[in-house]
């Protein structure tokens, strides 16, 4: 009887240890996701310029850690594998559509390739944030919340990226008969990225109607540091609609 009761105990003692061992390992993964910076700063899901891509929803799914630019999910087989840019190594399912550098400022547009062809061609429904990497003095930056994630049947449908006189230059062109164009301009200040002005210009076909908007960070912020992170899709919307009082928050 003295043994049967023995036994128990000790199945017990072992049970709980177990219970423990899972408790501390969730505790783990929970630690890890909040480390995540991609989600420890943010993402604004109703300030995304469409909610779906090709009538499906767009997901949140990159995962940046030690580096490491991928899906936070299975990545399908045919875009198993990495490749390095800068120091970063970058899942195959992101296409490299652009970069450029200003003084030591290294910066790439990463596009899901699930979003840079046409529609026929597509095989997988992953559909994810564009993503803006930078890179400077061996520190590296993943913004989920600047590229837009607009659609287009044969052709790209987002920001260029290229070497600007004062800094690194984002600037999207769209429209035909009327045209709507804007244009980001980043900088490093106090060690991290950061939006330094924001110009808007709009006009028609025949040229009669023309309206420009210009909002300078730096005229507001005298350090100049407005961060990327707190940049979102619909800032150029907002100031083209002549509301500034989100960029001053």
């Amino acid at each position: 009887m003295r043994r049967k009761v023995f036994y128990f105990l000790l199945f017990t003692l072992f049970a709980v240890n177990c219970m423990a061992c899972n408790l501390s390992a969730d505790t783990t993964k929970t630690s890890k996701k909040v480390d995540n910076p991609l989600i420890e700063d943010g993402y604004d899901v109703d300030a995304d310029t469409v909610m779906g891509y090709y009538g499906k929803p767009i997901q949140h799914l990159t995962s940046f850690t030690n580096n490491t630019i991928t899906l936070n999910c299975p990545t399908p087989n045919r875009w198993k594998g990495f490749y390095t840019w800068k120091g970063f190594k970058i899942s195959n399912f992101y296409v490299k559509t652009g970069e450029a550098s200003f003084k030591g400022m290294n910066a790439a547009i990463l596009s899901p390739t699930t979003m840079t062809t046409s529609i026929d061609s597509i095989t997988d429904s992953i559909f994810t944030d564009r993503l803006l990497a930078i890179e400077y003095k061996g520190r590296r930056w993943v913004y989920s919340n600047v590229i837009r994630n607009t659609e287009a049947d044969t052709m790209l449908s987002f920001e260029e990226i290229r070497t600007g006189k004062e800094g690194i230059e984002l600037s999207y062109v769209g429209g035909q008969g009327y045209k709507y164009d804007y244009q980001l301009l980043i900088n490093m200040s106090d060690g991290q990225p950061c939006l330094t002005n924001i110009y808007v210009d709009e006009y028609n076909s025949t040229a009669k109607y023309q309206a420009t908007h210009q909002f300078d960070f730096t005229a507001f912020d005298d350090e100049g540091d407005f961060s990327l992170y707190r940049y979102r899709r619909h800032f150029p919307m907002l100031l083209r609609m002549g509301n500034y009082e989100v960029f001053c928050e």
